[in-house]
């Protein structure tokens, strides 16, 4: 019975000139903060029960955009990434109600398999499965729990992408499935399956201080064309052969693993940045 009430709208970024609109009309609109907005509303708007598509936008063409992870948010400097890895089907998060990404959480070497796989078959007509290989290739898989991570991880293995972690006493491979990967093997693992199982990188002048790595000197060339190519912007510092490094031993989360999948396999960014 009341000619007017009002709404609260919770975002990110507002500012004293942020305006409500009701199906595209301009609401009397208070700012509270600059993560919330209230609005009044005539009633008259509402004749029946129906849905309003409720927008705001800024007098200083300050720019919003609907994210899809409640822990991923348009403030995360790997926000786009992450979109990107969500609209072309490669992951389907961590956790609803919310839905969620894990963002900071590390990628271990059997959502690694999948994650590249689903990369590898992306454009697809139909969603990849892969083959249940027989006889299974690793003694540690499948992972109490996780059974469905096993085909991913044999096909990973037949197409050449790895040849495991070691060997048990009796001479069988084991694949690590719950060891998490690090910066330089997510290097190793990416450009083998951007350009095949041949492919050798070319040993560059050293770009990183932190590289090679004692016992891994095989590793540097990968991280050196992973950074060539434009995959990575290394770990910290500006300057190749000066300051910059690679971090080469750290485990790899979940946005950056995001983030270097969308820039190998050149996935579109979403939604595309101004």
């Amino acid at each position: 019975g009341s000619a007017t009430f009002t709404i609260t709208v919770t975002g990110l970024n507002f500012t004293s000139s942020s305006k409500v609109f009701w199906n595209g009309v301009d609401l009397p609109t208070s700012y509270v903060s600059a993560t919330r907005l209230v609005a009044t509303v005539n009633s008259s708007f509402v004749t029946d029960i129906d849905i309003a598509e409720i927008t705001v936008n800024d007098s200083d063409a300050e720019l919003f955009y609907v994210y899809s992870f409640a822990d991923v948010l348009p403030t995360h400097p790997l926000w786009r990434f992450v979109e990107g890895f969500f609209n072309k089907g490669l992951t389907t998060g961590c956790a609803i109600n919310p839905l969620r990404y894990c963002p900071d959480r590390g990628v271990t070497r059997a959502e690694m398999a999948v994650f590249i796989l689903r990369a590898l078959h992306a454009d697809d007509p139909t969603p990849y499965v892969p083959e249940d290989v027989e006889p299974d290739t690793f003694a540690d898989v499948p992972v109490a729990g996780k059974a469905w991570m096993e085909p991913w991880i044999e096909q990973f293995a037949k197409l050449g992408l790895t040849t495991g972690c070691g060997t048990t006493s009796m001479g069988k491979l084991l694949y690590c499935p719950e060891r998490g990967v690090t910066r330089a093997e997510m290097a190793v693992f990416l450009l083998r399956a951007k350009f095949g199982t041949a492919y050798v990188p070319m040993d560059e002048p050293d770009i990183f201080v932190d590289m090679p790595v004692p016992g891994k000197d095989w590793m540097e060339p990968w991280a050196e064309q992973f950074y060539k190519l434009g995959y990575t912007t290394g770990c910290d510092g500006t300057v190749p052969g000066g300051d910059l490094k690679y971090c080469p031993e750290r485990g790899v989360n979940r946005a950056e693993m995001a983030t270097f999948i969308v820039r190998v396999f050149e996935f579109p960014q979403m939604p595309d940045l101004p």
